[in-house]
């Protein structure tokens, strides 16, 4: 037993080495396409800060997205709502249609949300956009979102 141990030991962390230098690899690339593509200092910082925290997500999500497609649909809806409805629960709408029509709060949560990582500065919209598709946001954590209306 214990040599099965540490040989699991051993292929796990060769198996992290090989992930953390295939992602070096990856931002090494991306820093000399931006140098080349002649981007601003402080926007490459800001583009690599991005790649990087969306790495540390893929990591984080990847043995998650793996196992949930092991559980049967019924399941993953019923996941899906104890993850999300909490924070959808915190806007009055939500909180009302989720008390009058639960089985749809239900498809609501399983069909219908998409999480976003944002680094600081990123700005997600401007006034007057419109997007194709309406779309809300909800901050489940991180800091605080700033929101400025146009001088005109």
């Amino acid at each position: 037993i214990a040599a099965w141990v540490i040989s699991s030991i051993t292929t796990t962390m060769t198996r992290l080495e090989m992930v953390a230098a295939q992602e070096e690899r990856l931002l090494s690339r991306l820093q000399i396409f931006l140098m080349d593509l002649k981007i601003p200092r402080p926007l490459q910082w800001r583009v690599q800060r991005s790649a990087k925290n969306m790495l540390i997500e893929k990591r984080k999500n990847e043995p998650s997205d793996q196992l949930m497609s092991l559980i049967s649909e019924p399941l993953r809806m019923e996941m899906h709502c104890a993850m999300y409805a909490p924070l959808l629960q915190h806007h009055p709408f939500f909180r009302s249609f989720s008390k009058l029509h639960p089985s749809l709060m239900r498809q609501v949560c399983h069909g219908a949300i998409n999480k976003l990582c944002t680094n600081a500065g990123d700005v997600l919209f401007m006034e007057g956009d419109e997007p194709p598709v309406p779309q809300m946001y909800f901050v489940s954590d991180g800091g605080h979102l700033l929101y400025m209306r146009s001088q005109a």
